[in-house]
């Protein structure tokens, strides 16, 4: 079944400006490119766009139908593209809301900067793993937190964009292991870990391999009752904020495999017994994992399991010259702030797209947001000589910027060594902060930042049932990709 939005209702729900006049305008941004509005399709992809349905499950019977709209109630439709044991993921955005990105110069009332903020991070608000379970309603949602699985996940004016990993072709033949190890993996983290409550301002704790490790071994001595182990989640450096769960629990699936050979000789044999029974006893019911996951009983839905002994971190099978470098890799690459305005810039002031008028333009909107990356990157606390290093180089980058080059390689030739000092110089004072933001999850699958050890693809658009109708047409027409690489 085919669906299409019914616009008049979408713009009740969505008021704005500009009316919604067609569905590319819910995944649209207007912006000013020199002095001429631009739609840019920020939230649309390289493939046709398809309706996938929500709406609360509730409903006495899976895959009943409004008998008015033909669309299927609850989440029929999303079981039905997520089957039992398929993991994707779920971004929730505001785009559809915010349709119109104001500046430069930028606001400063305080509202105004709320939604200003959202547009930094491209309208993503929050990512959660979709999980197919055989049970009704046939998904659960792992997400920290916890209470975003009710009515603020499917709420009428909260749409989302579902995407599904795709594995290196040199794992073909344990893709099902690998999958199912995350599967675990997200779950056990999804009991274990307190979000934070101001997650913008929260840093990655698992930024590394080798701390994902660290997380992992937590994580098994604590669902086995170890109040130490459980204390480590708690501590300000080791909250875990929406991203973070996505990313921590995908990159641990990879790299740690959940069994005997690699865990006994880390947490010993009555640890790794009480953690394997645990496993055990939650795949018949029982909440031996799930107890304290904030009235998390859904979870129970989910199978995990012990993955075989055979089953090797990632990196011992990929090829030769891939090897090394795979041991290090995390799922997927994390942001530095740096990345997160640059991406910012390149999508909404696209320079590749609309040529070196927009090298004034992309200049201005870098200085305005210094005050903002220096305060989160909490400049103040290097010495008054390293700022002020840091500051010429910014400089200098900025001005590179500007300058209007003959073609967009030659700016992104002349502007690498600029970016690389200033860099440099920010992990040598050690302010350059990692984050896992939802928008990391859309640009990987937009393919306009790299990806790491798995790609991400585009599933569909979730938009609320009530929202949707069936469409008389044979399909959508082909959308055009968010370009745009700065």
């Amino acid at each position: 079944m085919k669906y299409e939005p019914d616009l008049k209702l979408a713009n009740a729900v969505w008021p704005g400006p500009a009316a919604i006049k067609t569905d590319d305008d819910l995944f649209s941004v207007e912006v000013d490119i020199n002095g001429t509005k631009r739609k840019l399709p920020t939230h649309a992809f390289a493939a046709p766009i398809r309706y996938i349905p929500y709406d609360l499950p509730g409903i006495p019977l899976f895959g009943q139908h409004n008998a008015s709209s033909g669309v299927p109630e609850g989440v029929a439709e999303l079981a039905a593209v997520f089957r039992p044991g398929d993991i994707g993921f779920a971004i929730k955005h505001y785009r559809s809301k915010n349709r119109a990105l104001p500046g430069p110069p930028f606001p400063r009332v305080d509202q105004q900067q709320e939604v200003f903020k959202l547009h930094i991070k491209l309208q993503d608000q929050h990512v959660a793993a979709v999980v197919g379970v055989e049970d009704y309603p046939g998904i659960v949602i792992a997400q920290n937190p916890a209470s975003y699985s009710n009515e603020r996940f499917y709420r009428q004016d909260f749409p989302m964009i579902f995407l599904r990993p795709s594995f290196p072709r040199w794992v073909a033949d344990r893709q099902e292991e690998f999958r199912d190890n995350i599967r675990t993996m997200l779950v056990c983290f999804n009991v274990v870990t307190v979000p934070p409550e101001d997650f913008d301002d929260d840093l990655l704790g698992a930024d590394s391999v080798d701390a994902v490790w660290t997380f992992v071994e937590k994580m098994i001595r604590a669902l086995t009752g170890d109040t130490v182990a459980s204390a480590f989640f708690y501590q300000p450096e080791n909250l875990v904020y929406c991203g973070e769960l996505i990313h921590l629990a995908v990159t641990a699936g990879l790299h740690c495999p959940l069994n005997a050979e690699t865990w006994i000789p880390r947490v010993g044999k009555s640890t790794w017994s009480a953690f394997a029974d645990a496993i055990k006893r939650h795949n018949s019911g029982q909440a031996t994992i799930v107890k304290n996951s904030c009235n998390r009983d859904d979870l129970l839905k989910v199978q995990l399991s012990v993955a075989p002994d055979s089953l090797k971190p990632i990196a011992e099978y990929a090829p030769t010259k891939r090897a090394r470098a795979s041991e290090e890799m995390m799922a997927f690459r994390p942001m530095t702030l740096f990345e997160v305005i640059e991406r910012f810039v390149a999508i909404h002031w696209p320079r590749d797209q609309f040529g070196e008028d927009l090298a004034t333009t992309q200049a201005e909107v870098i200085r305005e947001l210094r005050p903002a990356f220096k305060r989160v990157s909490r400049f103040d606390r290097v010495s008054k000589s390293k700022q002020e290093k840091i500051e010429a180089l910014l400089d200098d980058m900025v001005e590179t910027v500007a300058i209007r080059r003959s073609n967009y390689e030659e700016f992104r030739r002349a502007l690498r060594p600029a970016r690389e000092r200033a860099e440099k110089a920010l992990r040598s004072a050690k302010l350059e902060r990692l984050f896992a933001p939802p928008s990391m999850f859309h640009l990987i699958a937009l393919d306009k930042y790299p990806h790491a050890l798995l790609r991400l693809k585009y599933v569909g658009h979730g938009i609320h049932r009530s929202l949707l109708k069936a469409s008389p047409s044979s399909g959508p027409m082909k959308r055009p990709s968010a370009r745009g690489r700065r």
